[in-house]
């Protein structure tokens, strides 16, 4: 049913050193859409009536959960906060690691501001992370 209504698909991610819950909520916040048109479906609403009840009562927390703003809300801080681990936004722990196409990825998912080096060391960070993994050009 959802695959009638995305053009992306929802990622199973395979564990890593680090980012495969931000990969996961970052995914979920692109399909939303598409999670709120497959759950408003007559032929979701069937499916969820014929199951058990414990497939009942997931079927709701589903729905539940993709109409609650707060939750969306929350995703979105979670998106953007910084690993407590090391105090660093995503897009500077996978440059640590020297991982090409994580950093990539999450550097263009990362607003501009927070890199901004009148805002901070963040983007002195990076810059710095990327020369020593030999990653120039990644960023641009």
């Amino acid at each position: 049913m959802f695959r009638e209504n995305s053009k992306l698909e929802l990622l199973k991610v395979a564990k890593t050193r680090f980012a495969p819950h931000y990969i996961l909520l970052k995914r979920l916040t692109l399909c939303r859409e598409a999670l709120s048109t497959t759950t408003a479906l007559n032929s979701w609403r069937d499916w969820a009536k014929q199951g058990d009840e414990h497939t009942r009562t997931i079927a709701q927390l589903v729905v539940d959960t993709i109409r609650d703003d707060d939750f969306w809300d929350e995703v979105e801080n979670i998106l953007k906060k910084r690993n407590t681990d090391r105090n660093s936004l995503p897009v500077i722990v996978a440059s640590m690691y020297g991982t090409k196409r994580m950093v990539h990825y999450l550097y263009s998912k990362t607003p501009s501001e927070l890199l901004d080096l009148g805002n901070g060391l963040d983007g002195v960070s990076l810059l710095n992370n990327l020369i020593t993994a030999e990653l120039c050009g990644v960023a641009g």
